[in-house]
């Protein structure tokens, strides 16, 4: 269960991560990065015929939606530094 839980955040803190910076809303970044992590569990369940954990548990969708959310703000508060070091007249990345 542990590794299940360590994939099930890299995939939707990556998946919400590449569809924000595709330039998707953040609601949609949102939306992929729960696709992307459940998807990869699903996947799983489906190849070695058992049960999928997002039907028997809550708390797996909830996680990733979660993760999802931390990492919109996240993006949002990196970009706000950026624009502000922008105009400062600073560089960003030295």
């Amino acid at each position: 269960m542990l590794f299940d839980g360590a994939g099930l955040g890299l995939f939707a803190v990556a998946g919400t991560r590449e569809s924000l910076v595709a330039g998707l809303s953040p609601e949609m970044a949102i939306f992929m990065g729960v696709l992307t992590g459940i998807g990869d569990g699903i996947l799983r369940d489906v190849v070695v015929n058992r049960t999928s954990t997002v039907l028997q548990a809550d708390v797996y969708a909830v996680a990733a939606l979660a993760a999802g959310v931390v990492v919109v703000i996240g993006y949002a508060s990196v970009e706000r530094f950026v624009e502000a070091q922008d105009s400062n007249g600073e560089q960003a990345h030295p």
